[in-house]
């Protein structure tokens, strides 16, 4: 009876991870209306850093060398991930970043691939087409156009299945610890985005000062629970949940971006992207259900957080 409600438990938490990625980019997108791209990276992660470093503190004491030199390199992707997400979605839509940043998932089988040679299961390749099929209908735009800030979001997708390879890999051969690396990470893509802002800490404290409370609401939620606590609950949950259940489970996030870029955005979807979107997510569904990735490749539960 306790290991089921233990485990009921863990499956709430990992779809509270989800539901928190799904809003997300409502969240983004109503702080870039008012706070510059590289003011809100910073803020964000800096709670997210902050809180971590403070948590695992004794831990960071025995931090290895390869174990630095991951988080930096994982920082500088992660910047670049996040920074196309950011200006992205702020050109684009929440529902529309949300289904497509999924693709990532079923990129990630195909990546294996072509680069590594790892066999995948036959039934990935109609997911992908499908995926493609739903990409192109909730990307086109009332005159058949692609917006620039849905391309952002593809590139961003494209480069999250790129680092989940690539971790996957380099856990298989030394295995690190995640939540060093993540503070590493996490103080890289402060560090680089106070560079890219030309470390102008007059306009940081001014944007401090000067954003709404509803503003500042919407950066502490991004920082602490879609970073922060979404990276804690994974590794929380890693052994108490199969990677295919919490990548299931995680994989639900473009209905929650939907749901809320409708009704707290005020968005809407026309018919066909609606069809295009839940296309996308039931492509993607498949694709983690069907995929054949053993346990020790499996990336969920182990890399840097997702947002």
């Amino acid at each position: 009876m306790r290991t089921s409600r233990s485990l009921r438990t863990a499956e709430f938490a990992v779809l509270m991870v989800a539901v928190a990625w799904g809003t997300s980019y409502v969240a983004m997108k109503n702080v870039t209306s008012t706070v510059e791209t590289a003011d809100f990276i910073v803020l964000r992660f800096a709670s997210a850093a902050i809180l971590l470093t403070l948590l695992t503190l004794p831990r960071l004491r025995s931090i290895t060398r390869a174990e630095t030199l991951l988080g930096l390199t994982y920082g500088v992707l992660l910047f670049v991930i996040l920074g196309m997400e950011t200006i992205g979605v702020h050109s684009s839509t929440a529902a529309n970043a949300g289904f497509l940043i999924s693709l990532s998932v079923i990129l990630v089988p195909m990546l294996d691939r072509l680069l590594f040679r790892m066999r995948i299961h036959k039934l990935i390749i109609p997911c992908l087409l499908l995926a493609l099929i739903g990409t192109a209908l909730t990307s086109l735009s009332g005159d058949m156009q692609i917006r620039s800030g849905d391309l952002l979001i593809m590139g961003a997708a494209l480069l999250r299945a790129l680092q989940t390879v690539l971790y996957a890999r380099i856990k298989q051969k030394t295995p690190p610890s995640p939540l060093r690396i993540t503070v590493v990470q996490m103080w890289t893509v402060v560090l680089l985005a106070l560079i890219v802002g030309g470390f102008d800490l007059g306009r940081l404290h001014a944007t401090v000062t000067g954003i709404s409370r509803p503003t500042a609401a919407w950066i502490v939620y991004l920082g602490v629970c879609c970073t922060a606590a979404a990276f804690l609950v994974q590794l929380w949950v890693a052994p108490k949940m199969s990677p295919t259940t919490v990548g299931l489970l995680l994989a639900t996030e473009p209905i929650f971006a939907g749901i809320s870029a409708i009704s707290i955005g005020n968005e809407s979807l026309s018919p066909v992207q609606v069809i295009g979107g839940t296309l996308i997510v039931v492509s993607v569904l498949a694709a983690r259900a069907i995929n054949s990735v053993p346990p020790e490749q499996q990336p969920d539960q182990n890399r840097p957080p997702r947002h």
